[in-house]
């Protein structure tokens, strides 16, 4: 199940054309009940600073997973 996360959402529309069942609509923040505040560009950046993060270790990993395995069949 596909889901926007309305507190995390900044309103940019990036989701809107990759979503697989086209079912999101835009709609103003304040006619939303319980909505919390935007998200404020810090919380953004933040947010954006972690994700890269996880990128870089990822790759990380990753080669080093293939280093090891290039490791692994040069040795056989």
């Amino acid at each position: 199940m596909h889901t926007v996360l309305v507190a995390l959402c900044t309103g940019c529309e990036l989701c809107v054309a990759p979503c697989p069942v086209d079912c999101i609509a835009l709609v103003p923040r304040a006619s939303l009940a319980d909505t919390p505040p935007a998200p404020t560009a810090r919380d953004n950046r933040e947010r954006f600073t972690a994700h890269n993060a996880r990128i870089i270790a990822h790759t990380r990993q990753r080669a080093a997973l293939l280093t090891a395995r290039k490791q692994a069949a040069g040795n056989r």
